[in-house]
């Protein structure tokens, strides 16, 4: 008898993206090559990777959309998802650029995920979330922490190998937004 190997799928929902001709996806591209390096270097099997686009700075967006793709998805239990939306907050943008930590985080369905949490990109599932920490290591001074810390951190977290010292506990009523009306 073959035991069935349970693989997930990865979406990263994003306001992040080249979507010009001159572009050409590339940066949505790097990103799933990125999600695929990392689930093969800690054996974590993987069905699909997609990056899903969302309107630019627009939090509401990503947290509808994130609400929607774990809700209506009919196995969510291998749902990995990361959303990403990250306003600045200072006009011309910030020392060495500083954000605020990145999270991770499991809701009652199963799925993970992680990312940005500012706005409202968690307001959506906030009722369905069980835990939530910050990762307490990902305001690295990147730019581009969408690609070179999050999906590393991601599939660790959704594997369950993360080392639990780059984890910090979050409450989930006072740091998560309510959703807008």
């Amino acid at each position: 008898m073959t035991t069935k190997v349970q693989t997930h799928d990865i979406v990263h929902i994003t306001d992040c993206h080249d979507t010009n001709p001159e572009g050409g996806f590339l940066a949505a591209t790097k990103v799933k090559l990125a999600y695929a390096a990392h689930a093969e270097e800690i054996g974590l099997p993987v069905r699909l990777i997609e990056v899903t686009p969302a309107e630019e700075f627009n939090t509401i967006d990503v947290g509808a959309k994130f609400s929607e793709i774990v809700t209506s998805n009919p196995n969510p239990a291998r749902l990995i998802v990361a959303v990403n939306a990250a306003p600045p907050s200072i006009p011309g943008g910030n020392n060495n650029n500083a954000r605020i930590n990145f999270v991770c985080g499991r809701l009652k369905n199963g799925a993970v995920f992680g990312g940005t949490y500012g706005g409202h990109c968690l307001s959506y599932v906030k009722s369905q979330i069980v835990e939530l920490y910050e990762l307490l290591d990902s305001n690295n001074g990147s730019q581009f922490r969408s690609l070179e810390v999050l999906p590393r951190a991601l599939v660790e977290y959704a594997a369950g190998v993360i080392r639990p010292e780059r984890l910090g506990k979050l409450d989930i009523a006072a740091d998560v937004p309510d959703a807008p009306e």
